[in-house]
Parts: C-alpha cells; structure tokens; sequence
C-alpha cells in the first residue's frame, strides 16, 4: 500500500454526502486513478462526488523544492466537461499551472529576499 492510499484507507466515509457513481470504490481504483494522474500530470473526475459535475486539476509545485503549492482546477457539467473536451483543455491547465507555479516560487523568493534586508528590531 502506497502512502497515498494509507491515507485514503485511514479515512471514515461520510454517509451524510454519498459519492457520485463513479467515485471510486476500492483502494485499488484510487491507485490507478493515482497513477492515472501522475502519469498525465493532472486528475480528472466525472460524476464522482455529485451527479453532473466533472473537474480536472493539475498541481502547482514549487520548482526549487519540488513540495506542493496549491492547485488549479476547471468544473462544469459533465454534459461539456466531458473526456475528450478535458484533452483539449489538458495543455492549458499545465500551462497554466507551470506559470503559476513560477510566480509563486518568485513570490516567495522576492519576500524571502525582502524579510533578509530589512532590519530586525
């Protein structure tokens, strides 16, 4: 078991929301849909945690640390959300993600800098 599945299987399900029909089931489809998203560098989901909704996300990554930052997602209705419209989007979202990934990391690096000069005191 992964480290990311640990954390899954750690996990009590909440009976007051049930998952959509496509939410995973098992530890298994959460791994592949792990190696899915690794493999792609961004996650997509239809229908998995409400009826109608899709989304796909790609991770926003700090260059210099490789640690995460945050994430940048698009969600719509299935009915246009669908698979073949998020592989046209796919190249946009990662665009988007390494440029943002970039400007924070310059962010952090531009306050780092400033924190160092000024004075204590």
């Amino acid at each position: 078991m992964t480290a990311s599945t640990r954390l899954v299987a750690r996990q009590d399900p909440d009976d007051r929301h049930p998952a959509g029909r496509n939410a995973p089931r098992t530890l298994a489809e959460v791994q592949a849909r792990i190696d899915e998203a690794r493999a792609k560098g961004w996650a997509r989901v239809h229908d998995s945690v409400e009826e109608g909704i899709s989304a796909m996300a790609a991770p926003l990554v700090d260059p210099d640390s490789d640690k995460p930052l945050g994430v940048v997602s698009i969600a719509g209705p299935s009915v246009q959300l669908t698979d073949e419209r998020m592989e046209t989007l796919a190249p946009s979202l990662l665009e988007t993600a390494a440029e943002l990934s970039g400007l924070a990391t310059s962010l952090s690096h531009e306050l780092h800098s400033r924190n160092q000069l000024e004075p204590a005191g």
